[in-house]
């Protein structure tokens, strides 16, 4: 018998919350369903946890077998945390737990880190041997291994994000730039979040687009510079419902931070360079010298300050050389 997660959320509680289930389909060796089955982690037990010293700079958090179906509270927040995840059988299939770090040191369970309130709820998946994450709340961390949960790929260059695809992490592939277009945020449920990540070439720019009329902090789109990772949920702001990025992780604040582009040139008089990057950037441009070298050129350079993602350079004269942007 094989039992496969195929859905997971919240479902409305008494006043002290909702409560978090996940549901199954059992099925049997010829791949034949069998049953459906609902686990509900209920209402957690809290339970406040000691944490053992490993080194001048971080404490380690044990995860027990025991903890199942109970909310950890870490609160010693004198050092950085690690934690240890259970090693559990098959006999512990649907196995549960959330860990909250009340404390501003960062805490890591399973490549997730969150503090000040953050929390994350885990479940264990026997037949595949691994957890998942069910709910995350980063409250300032940042997913560092999105192995933890299910995963689309997705290669095409234009993506129209679903209701249904909250349960995956979507992995952006296409090989360029890419766009990714919200629903209609009146048509998602409240509460509706969705992640994206995106590890290809970082000269890539990912611009995730919300429906018309409605908006991401305030405005139309809001864009990705190379790799990162970006959540983005539903929330309510002054009596009307927007889209709030609640995570954003990239390991470049702008496109190519720290890194430059060169153009090479041959015998141009002007170049119209469309470098699609919507800011005004650093210029240099180096002519060969006549000895086998470059010098750096006093241009003219035009930018258009409107969209700035564009810009004219005059020499006066034919030039061969290279432009580093």
């Amino acid at each position: 018998m094989v039992r496969q997660l195929i859905d997971h959320g919240k479902i409305p509680g008494d006043k002290t919350g909702e409560e978090l289930f996940f549901a199954f389909k059992k099925v049997n060796e010829n791949f034949e369903e069998v049953e459906n089955e609902i686990t509900s982690i209920g209402y957690y037990e809290n339970k406040r946890v000691d944490l053992e010293e490993i080194s001048n700079q971080y404490n380690q958090l044990t995860i027990l077998k025991e903890y199942d179906k109970k909310r950890i509270i870490v609160s010693d927040g004198s050092k950085k945390i690690e934690s240890v995840l259970p090693v559990l059988t098959i006999d512990d299939d649907g196995w549960a737990c959330q860990i909250v770090n009340l404390t501003p040191k960062m805490i890591s369970v399973g490549g997730y880190k969150f503090k000040n309130g953050g929390s994350i709820t885990l479940a264990y998946l026997a037949n595949e041997d691994k957890f998942i994450h069910l709910a995350f709340n980063a409250n300032g961390g940042q997913l560092t291994n999105p192995d933890l949960i299910n995963i689309k790929d997705i290669p095409d260059q234009v993506y129209d994000i679903v209701e249904g695809d909250e349960q995956y992490l979507l992995n952006m592939q296409y090989n360029g730039n890419w766009v990714a277009n919200l629903p209609n945020i009146n048509e998602v449920k409240d509460g509706f979040r969705i992640s994206l990540i995106h590890k290809q070439d970082d000269n890539f720019i990912g611009d995730i687009v919300a429906f018309t009329g409605d908006l991401i902090d305030g405005e139309s789109d809001v864009k990705m510079f190379g790799q990162g990772l970006i959540t983005i949920r539903k929330a309510m702001f002054s009596g009307a419902y927007q889209w709030f990025v609640s995570n954003q992780v990239s390991y470049n604040t702008v496109e190519m931070q720290g890194k430059t582009r060169r153009l090479d040139f041959s015998n141009e008089s002007n170049i119209q360079l469309n470098h699609n990057l919507g800011f005004i950037p650093i210029i240099q441009v180096w002519i060969e010298d006549g000895s086998g070298g470059y010098v750096e050129a006093n241009v003219d350079i035009d930018h258009d300050w409107v969209s700035m993602n564009s810009l004219s350079i005059d020499f006066g004269t034919s030039q061969t050389g290279k432009i580093i942007y």
